[in-house]
């Protein structure tokens, strides 16, 4: 089974201070089963690795490195995040007190019946609220 996936599930792969047996089991899952995310997930891992340059925390060429690899994992950029931001998303948001950035993640678990890989807080209480398996690392 698929999972969705967020920016800090992601970034936990990113840095070893970051990294833990959870979210490197979670990465080896990925390359398995797959992960399917919002159009906004590469904009908001490369805002992320961006910043990381930024405070000396990460190399351009690690940051290319991580870009290939993630290239070549079996992660699925959904396409019907854009149709979903008028209604679900921002009811979503609404209700939960999220970001509509954050609930396009919820939003996505939900509509595909999949667990969700956060380490968000916030996400991870609306997404439990919503009956959604949460994945923990």
């Amino acid at each position: 089974m698929k999972v969705v996936i967020d920016a800090s599930a992601t970034l936990a792969w990113c840095y070893a201070d970051e990294r833990t047996h959870e979210s490197s089991s979670l990465l080896e899952y990925v390359s398995m089963n797959g992960a399917v995310v919002p159009q906004i997930w590469p904009l908001e891992v490369a805002n992320a690795l961006l910043v990381g340059e930024i405070r000396n925390r990460i190399t351009i060429e690690g940051i290319a490195g991580l870009l290939d690899q993630f290239g070549k994992l079996p992660i699925e950029i959904d396409s019907s995040t854009t149709n979903s931001a008028w209604k679900e998303i921002l009811s979503i948001a609404r209700q939960q007190h999220l970001t509509t950035y954050d609930a396009c993640y919820v939003e996505l678990a939900n509509r595909l019946k999949l667990p969700l890989a956060s380490n968000d807080k916030e996400m991870i209480g609306a997404a439990m609220k919503l009956g959604i398996e949460i994945i923990k690392f």
